[in-house]
């Protein structure tokens, strides 16, 4: 029993990887409105970025569970970024939504 509990820790745990991948890739993105950059150095922060998150992913599978690779940590960590995602967008088109009917003045 103690082992379904292990897995359900890491599953949870690659989740909130997913997410937090997602949220800082946004705040980079977001930096990059707020100081413009070349197409070379967005690149490289790009490359840098995913290569860190490999790297991270590999070393988080050594530590964590042996070196052994499950499917269930990689899908954990997408649909923790799909939430992500998910929720960003909501916010947007209430954002959005509330913006417009400001202006309008119609509730």
């Amino acid at each position: 029993m103690g082992e379904i509990w292990h897995e359900l820790d890491i599953l949870l745990l690659f989740f909130f990887v997913g997410l937090g991948l997602t949220l800082f890739y946004d705040l980079m993105r977001l930096s990059r409105r707020i100081f413009p950059r070349g197409w070379l150095l967005t690149g490289m922060e790009d490359l840098l970025f995913w290569l860190l998150a490999a790297l991270g992913f590999a070393i988080m599978c050594l530590w964590i569970n042996d070196g052994i690779f499950r499917w269930y940590m990689m899908a954990a960590s997408v649909l923790g970024s799909y939430l992500c995602l998910f929720v960003e967008k909501q916010v947007k088109f209430s954002f959005n939504l509330l913006k417009k009917r400001l202006r309008t003045g119609r509730k």
